[in-house]
């Protein structure tokens, strides 16, 4: 193939060319006529936006006689050049990783990604040595400052994009790390001997270059030591490119020059010069030539005089043809790339940006053992330091915490307001943005702010969290932890804020040493606290389009009116990966459903409230699943309840009748002009109507005595099967306060909902200053209260219990249901505190062997064939559990697939009767959507209802 090529084709191989991929018209024509007119080599594509890229990728191709090896310098992928796709992390934040596989799988896909749209190859990674604070050009783009890390990183990155079939290029040899000189402005000085030059900079090359990297980078540094011309840099001196990299280190790829255009060179040798000494060097192919006629005609004239030889300009050619070859250049210059590339670009970076945040934010130092943060306070304060965007960090913070967040950019902001509140802080986080690795101008700190802000926190605990730049840390008192999030975007501030609270592990380490704050190589591991974070769906294993159709079952349901609204949110693996809300309160109103709004859960506080706390009393041998209701209540004794004990009454198997109408005996007569019986109600409370049952009406407070009488003196059935009754709950609340001295509402607040972090979770909300437009209503009563119930438990039972009872009268939202379901998938443990005693959960939740559609007050699936599953997914594992509520609610969750589902409606608005929700499974068609939405490779292998009865049998 060399033999057929005239001189100048061969000499055109040797240049790649820049071209812009959102030039005009004009720029585009004049790269073309280079390509055409100079036969060049290939073509560096810099900004543009994929399309425009595509457009010009094509054209380039067809207009070259020879294909042309497309080439970007895209160290943190497309997104570093084409405004149309997300940026992967830079080198510093994957030198923070303690799994340089995520740095392989990123690589791999960003090669992917290249390969798809026809580049070949990618100037990267950077391997040189970041030993410089001073450094203006590598810094964050270096993994680090240790040398074997930076080699391990460096070939996990290579083989990723090589493994995809993508040219890594390895770059600056022999080290620009040690610097203080950008070679773009001018020529970097190295004054270092051979021997240290081989212990630290030179080493990732020499390692790396016995591991088959396929090109590798010179770059314009003098080093006096190895080259004592002046001005002499590596780029041109044959005694660097030519005996180091190729006959000491034997690297046999192809050898590539930094951008000639760069003044590192420009500012002492002409354009002609620089390509001739750059050829006689040893690079193999010149990049971006600043005049590439004067630099083709210096090296034709030259080999015309025999300054150089043919045989050394072949043998250029065929390592260039061969690099080609092997790219499939020669096979297929232009790809075929599917419709959707984008899209799925975008989606597949944020998978593994994801992945790589969880791992690669650094807790660096932690003194006062304040993070993760257990303990939040009632109001943290926040402190903004710098120019760059917070919402995304502030936002998330909220989720967790209440916040008081300041912004300290100038001296007006330095007012007696944050003073104060910096006095009285239990915690402070403060958060800085804007930096970078500008030495010369502080790394982008606002210094004054430091000045001001140092003295009033030395003494306080604080935690600092830096955007960016971690040379910074060391501004700050000692007594600060510092948490490195390396990057500054909306997904970094995001799990950066999730992280402060523990919903991940601290595993990532410090890239470099900082004064005596950071050590290189090390972080502080901190476990996971277990609280619920924010995930991409698909870094859950599950697919996010597929999770869209969830959207469509919430709009039909509400267009079909089998609720007015609705809240919906999945989690799975501890993550949320789907939290919306639906509609409206009611069906005339304007008020939309807030994911903060709140439903009554009915039956759903069975599992929500009642069995956390009886489960917490067991653990503490306050109660026994074997102890006797008649125990603890003589009114038991001598009844037909007497062996009535909390495992049967858990499992609805204690004989008991499923409900009793206790309202219908205190209904007016019929004869009577009264809307509400005067016996046993008054509109207005008093000593003896205080037990508000809805609006202005009162029932009389000896009432509850009479309704747990009534339960007692109830009949029971005759046989013994499972029979879903509430009575047994109705008496909860006095065993609770009977063994803790704690009210059944108190306990709950203290002992569940303050310590899962439930926000908006509580009895009889209105009572508590809960805006009426805050609660979805759930019936218009036609039949006993005689007014919209909003506000008030819509179970009668539960109301005339005063709105607090074991089976109903709660109110929530999605979230904190997710939370407390969460609880049990974790095994009784959240927020770093064990709540429910591990070894036990598993017990009580788990299928009765008798009964087989139940667990300690939970469902379980089906596992008989006859049986249509009306009420759970087929799809969910036989071990999953959970439970439906009267008005519209549903909470499930499925051990082996990690997946924590909650449905909350006002169905029963305005009519209770109508029941289109459970008619039409909607509920349970969401759920199928969610097992439907795990990704193949994580489908669990579930057996259909046939093969699971086949078992049992």
């Amino acid at each position: 193939m060399v033999n057929s090529m005239s001189l100048d084709e061969k000499i055109g191989q040797l240049f790649i060319v820049r071209s812009f991929s959102n030039e005009n018209e004009i720029q585009k024509a004049e790269v073309i006529n280079t390509i055409v007119n100079y036969g060049v080599g290939g073509v560096c594509l810099f900004k543009g936006t994929v399309p425009s890229l595509i457009q010009r990728l094509d054209t380039y191709q067809l207009v070259s006689k020879w294909p042309l090896m497309m080439s970007m310098d895209a160290e943190w992928g497309l997104g570093m050049r084409m405004t149309d796709i997300h940026k992967f992390p830079k080198q510093f934040c994957l030198g923070a990783l303690t799994e340089n596989s995520l740095i392989y799988h990123m690589a791999y896909e960003m090669g992917r990604q290249m390969k798809t749209l026809g580049i070949h190859m990618n100037f990267a990674p950077v391997a040189d040595i970041n030993n410089n604070l001073l450094n203006p050009v590598i810094n964050e783009r270096s993994f680090g400052s240790n040398r074997i890390r930076v080699s391990a990183k460096s070939f996990a990155y290579m083989q990723g994009l090589q493994d995809a079939g993508v040219m890594a290029c390895l770059k600056h040899f022999p080290g620009h790390g040690d610097t203080e000189v950008d070679s773009h402005k001018d020529l970097p000085v190295l004054p270092f001997s051979k021997t240290r030059l081989d212990s630290i900079e030179l080493f990732p090359f020499s390692v790396l270059s016995h591991l088959k990297p396929a090109a590798m980078m010179v770059g314009h540094l003098h080093i006096p030591q190895l080259d004592s011309l002046q001005n002499m840099s590596a780029t041109l001196s044959p005694n660097i490119t030519q005996n180091i990299l190729r006959n000491e280190m034997s690297f046999d790829g192809l050898v590539i020059t930094d951008a000639l255009e760069m003044e590192g060179v420009t500012k002492h040798f002409s354009d002609g010069e620089i390509a001739l000494r750059a050829f006689k060097a040893g690079n193999d192919m010149l990049l971006l030539s600043r005049n590439i006629s004067e630099a083709i005609t210096a090296l034709k004239n030259a080999i015309v005089t025999g300054e150089i030889s043919i045989t050394t300009l072949d043998e250029k050619v065929k390592r260039i043809l061969k690099a080609k070859i092997k790219s499939g250049l020669f096979l297929n210059r232009i790809p075929n790339r599917p419709a959707d590339l984008l899209k799925t670009f975008n989606k597949n970076i944020e998978v593994i940006n994801e992945s790589i945040y969880r791992k690669a934010i650094c807790l660096g130092k932690d003194p006062e053992k304040l993070v993760p943060i257990r303990k939040i306070p009632p109001k943290l304060l926040t402190i903004k330091l710098g120019n760059g965007p917070a919402d995304g960090f502030i936002n998330r913070l909220k989720d967790y915490a209440s916040i008081v967040n300041y912004t300290l950019e100038d001296t007006a902001q330095w007012n007696d307001s944050l003073l104060n509140d910096i006095e009285n802080a239990e915690l402070i986080v403060i958060h800085v943005h804007g930096l970078n690795f500008n030495a010369q101008k502080g790394y982008g700190l606002n210094l004054w702010a430091l000045q001001k802000l140092n003295p009033h926190i030395r003494s306080k605990k604080c935690i600092v969290v830096l955007f960016g730049c971690p040379y910074v840390s060391m501004y700050f008192p000692g007594n600060c932890s510092v948490v490195l999030a390396h990057e500054e975007n909306e997904m970094s501030l995001d799990i950066t804020a999730q992280m402060l609270f523990g919903t991940d592990a601290f595993i990532g380490v410090s890239p470099i040493s900082v004064s005596t704050v950071l050590q290189e190589g090390k972080g502080i591991f901190r476990p996971s606290l277990m609280r619920l974070g924010y995930s991409i769906p698909e870094v859950q294993g599950m697919n996010s389009d597929s999770l869209q159709y969830i959207d469509t079952i919430a709009y039909e349901l509400i267009a079909q009116k089998a609720a007015p609204g609705c809240q919906i949110v999945v989690a799975r693996n501890n993550k949320v990966i789907y939290e919306k809300a639906f509609g409206y309160l009611d069906y005339d109103s304007t008020v939309l459903v807030k994911s903060t709004s709140l439903y009554d859960l009915a039956s759903l506080t069975k599992v929500v409230c009642t069995a956390p706390i009886l489960f917490q009393l067991e653990d503490n041998n306050a109660i026994k699943s074997s102890s006797k209701f008649s125990e603890f209540f003589d009114s038991f004794k001598n009844s037909n309840k007497e062996q009535l004990n909390f495992k049967d009454f858990m499992l609805h198997q204690g004989r008991m009748l499923s409900w009793i109408p206790y309202y219908k005996s205190t209904l007016p007569t019929n004869d009577s002009s009264f809307i509400y019986n005067p016996l046993y109600y008054d509109s207005l409370p008093s000593k003896i109507f205080n037990i508000p049952i809805c609006k202005n009406l009162y029932l009389r407070n000896d009432y509850i005595d009479t309704i747990l009488q009534t339960i007692i003196d109830s009949r029971v059935l005759d046989e013994r099967k499972c029979n879903y009754s509430d009575l047994g709950f109705y008496f909860i609340p006095k065993l609770v306060h009977k063994l803790t001295g704690k009210t059944f509402e108190r306990y709950y607040q203290k002992e569940i909902a303050e310590k899962l972090e439930l926000r908006n979770s509580i009895f009889n909300p209105l009572s508590k200053g809960i805006d009426l437009h805050q609660i979805a209503p759930t019936e218009i009563d036609q039949y006993w209260r005689k007014q919209r119930i909003q506000g008030y438990v819509h179970d009668m039972g539960a109301a005339m219990m005063g709105g607090v009872a074991g089976h109903a009268g709660l109110f929530s939202n999605a979230l904190d249901v997710v939370k407390t379901m969460q609880l049990y998938l974790n095994r009784g443990q959240y927020a770093g505190i064990e709540l429910l005693k591990a070894s036990d959960i598993g017990i009580k939740i788990s299928r009765d062997r008798e009964f087989l559609r139940r667990a300690q007050f939970f469902d379980m699936p089906s596992i008989t064939a006859d049986s249509i599953r009306p009420y759970v997914s087929a799809y969910s594992s036989r071990r999953s559990y959970g439970h439906q509520g009267f008005t519209g609610t549903c909470a499930w969750v499925d051990p082996d697939a990690q997946i924590n589902y909650v449905f909350l409606s006002n169905r029963t608005f305005p009519n209770a009767e109508i029941n289109k929700l459970h008619k039409e499974r909607y509920r349970t068609r969401i759920q199928d959507i969610i097992y439907n939405a795990i990704l193949p490779d994580q489908k669990l292998q579930i057996q259909s209802t046939e093969k699971r009865s086949q078992i049992i049998n």
